[in-house]
């Protein structure tokens, strides 16, 4: 968890305290199939809609 917060925002790892790990792992994981489910809708809208032409 540190590495990846270390990539997106520049932790170091001692702000991060071992006790939160449950709750950014929780919302990591939240985001990320938020972000999935987004995708797939966006690829559903352009494969099945009736507003676009090909």
């Amino acid at each position: 968890m540190i590495d990846v917060l270390e990539e997106l925002g520049g932790f170091d790892g001692t702000e991060i305290r071992l006790a939160w790990s449950p709750s950014l792992q929780n919302a990591l994981i939240k985001k990320v199939t938020e972000e999935v489910q987004a995708i797939h809708e966006r690829r559903n809208r352009l494969t099945h809609g009736d507003d676009f032409d090909l």
